[in-house]
């Protein structure tokens, strides 16, 4: 990725935390949160050790809960302990201090030297007789030594604005109107949400008790919290990423900072920290906001120039944001190492897996999963194959750009030492860090991983003389391994599940079953089969597509087969017991089954 300096470190569930600790908490599931008090009289406390897949010397630790609950979160390091502050409305209070360690400044921690993990403490005060509550945590590392590099050619390529009513801050008839950008922009995207509050009411409720300031960034997101949102402070890394909550119709609320001239447009000639909301892009990948220090509200949509924008937000002010939405399963992600997907509420009939990095959509009224890179036909279209799955993850919106390509491919530690945990085959990672080596630091479904380069190639499609070899590369390193129904990944495959793997690993995403395959594909004949083209068979004396094997050349397939419960390199004529010559067409019969042949390719 490029300008790589942050790396947010997102929790919806505690549950599996490094030392944790807690007193008089239980874990709960979202979308409710991630942990509740049981004695609704007493405090709670949880504490965990994080360690962060990047050196950073800069900590920003976000804890959001409700209306019922204050949170103070505390950060060890190196034996001190900093204070994060205490939260409840009109009660914010941050607590800052200066260690040889490091400074806490407010809302965020800088540290004299980096490190790569630190101790997180949590305490959970109920403000009622209602038990305290834990909706999400984000903790954001930063590394400030990293310079940041303009990107005249990271374009966004999608022109998109969501629909946000401005507010103008200086049109409010109060003494302190320069100073509350932050809260009007929130109640800008309060409104968004159809919560009505005025900036007047939420700049009481975020107030800084200790440095009497209205924009701290931790007590703004907390407040948006008390109101049913999900909401935490967040670091972006580029334009393209902040596009993709966009995308989700989740608006962004940007931190800036710049000079006399440095964003033209802007209602205010220089600043040393101002909020606007970011809620969309142009067809040239301008920035299109709300900006509250806009005269009036008719005034407050402005469109900044993409390159300055990128320098007052990311490039000044690490790209800070507050994110904030009204539904956590937009953040819905597949579990690793996978999820298995069921045509059933009682998952007993498995239809498919689902790997990390693809994508999905949540139903939570019906609780189906859409598998939106796995396609299946539904009334003559190709539609995202649906179900049902026992868990589902919940991590930050990622942009892929890597496919995992080899079958064994395993996990590194922070010392390049190959673990026992794997990643399949077929996920989809995006690529954050070059580490020495030819190694990477990598996400994947919200999980940080460190993966050789050898095991990924891009994901785009391959030309097609390499794609066609490495399809057949592919489907033989799983030959010899069981037939599992429903399988696509490196711990078991169906057969349609080993064609779509060894297309995916050239970069060419196919439809998941093999009826749909054979839908959406080009037609041959046997005798102008080529490596890497499929082979099509159907129940005995029926039209029913039931099995998909891969060419291999010279009369052979590679297949997974419940002949003998594996995958397998067989010949055609061994197959079906019959003598394919060259007068076999498509469409014709082998004894009692129907053979059909077809290519993704067109020659």
């Amino acid at each position: 990725m490029d300008n790589f300096r942050s790396f947010n470190y997102f929790l919806t569930d505690f549950s599996n935390l490094q030392s944790l600790e807690s007193e008089n908490i239980e874990f709960i599931n979202q979308p409710e949160g991630a942990v509740r008090s049981i004695d609704s009289s007493k405090n709670s406390y949880i504490s965990f050790l994080i360690k962060s897949p990047m050196d950073f010397n800069e900590v920003i630790c976000s804890v959001t809960g409700d209306e019922n609950t204050e949170i103070e979160t505390f950060v060890k390091i190196n034996d001190e302990e900093f204070s994060c502050g205490a939260f409840s409305p009109k009660r914010g209070e941050s607590k800052s201090k200066k260690t040889l360690i490091g400074t806490m400044d407010t809302d965020i921690l800088r540290l004299s030297k980096k490190h790569n993990e630190l101790k997180v403490r949590i305490e959970m005060r109920p403000l009622s007789d209602k038990k305290a509550l834990i909706r999400l945590a984000n903790f954001v590392f930063t590394d400030s030594s990293i310079q940041y590099m303009e990107n005249k050619y990271n374009v966004i390529d999608e022109k998109i604005k969501l629909n946000l009513t401005g507010i103008s801050q200086m049109a409010r008839q109060i003494s302190y109107k320069g100073d509350i950008c932050s809260p009007t922009s929130l109640s800008c995207v309060l409104s968004y949400y159809g919560i009505k509050e005025s900036p007047e009411k939420i700049s009481e409720a975020v107030i800084d008790n200790s440095d009497g300031i209205y924009g701290n960034w931790l007590f703004n997101c907390a407040y948006a919290s008390t109101k049913g949102l999900y909401s935490f402070v967040a670091r972006l890394n580029s334009l393209k990423e902040a596009s993709l909550y966009i995308k989700k119709g989740i608006p962004i609320i940007a931190s800036l900072t710049f000079g006399p001239d440095e964003l033209k447009g802007s209602p205010l000639k220089k600043t040393k920290g101002h909020l606007v909301v970011l809620k969309g892009f142009d067809k040239k990948g301008n920035v299109i906001t709300m900006d509250p220090a806009a005269s009036k509200d008719s005034k407050t949509e402005i469109t900044y120039n993409r390159i300055e924008f990128e320098k007052a937000w990311l490039k000044n002010k690490y790209g800070t944001c507050y994110i904030i939405s009204n539904d956590i399963f937009s953040f819905a992600s597949p579990s690793f190492p996978l999820i298995e997907l069921f045509s059933d509420m009682n998952l007993k009939n498995i239809e498919t897996q689902i790997l990390p990095g693809e994508k999905i959509e949540y139903d939570k009224h019906s609780n189906k999963i859409k598998a939106l890179n796995q396609k299946t036909l539904i009334s003559e279209k190709l539609l995202p194959y649906e179900g049902y799955a026992q868990k589902i993850n919940f991590s930050l919106p990622e942009n892929p750009d890597f496919i995992v390509t080899n079958k064994d491919t395993f996990i590194y530690d922070s010392n390049l030492k190959k673990t026992t945990e794997r990643i399949s085959i077929g996920s989809r990672v995006e690529a954050l860090l070059n580490l020495k080596k030819g190694f990477i630091l990598a996400r994947s479904s919200g999980r940080s991983l460190i993966l050789s380069t050898n095991d990924l190639s891009p994901f785009k499609p391959m030309n097609e003389n390499t794609a066609r070899e490495k399809i057949i590369k592919t489907a033989r390193q799983f030959i010899s391994d069981p037939y599992y129904w429903g399988g696509k990944s490196s711990f078991g495959v169906d057969c349609s599940g080993l064609a779509y793997l060894s297309y995916i690993s050239a970069g060419i995403e196919i439809p998941r079953n093999a009826s749909d395959q054979k839908f959406s594909l080009f037609k041959k004949d046997y005798m102008s089969l080529k490596v890497g083209d499929l082979v099509f068979s159907t129940s005995d004396n029926t039209k029913e597509i039931n099995h998909v094997m891969i060419y291999s050349g010279k009369g052979n397939i590679i297949e997974a087969t419940m002949d003998c419960k594996c995958v397998r390199e067989i010949s055609l004529k061994e197959k079906f017991s019959f003598n394919f010559n060259k007068n076999f067409k498509n469409g014709s019969k082998a004894g009692k089954k129907t053979i059909y042949f077809g290519s993704f390719f067109r020659k």
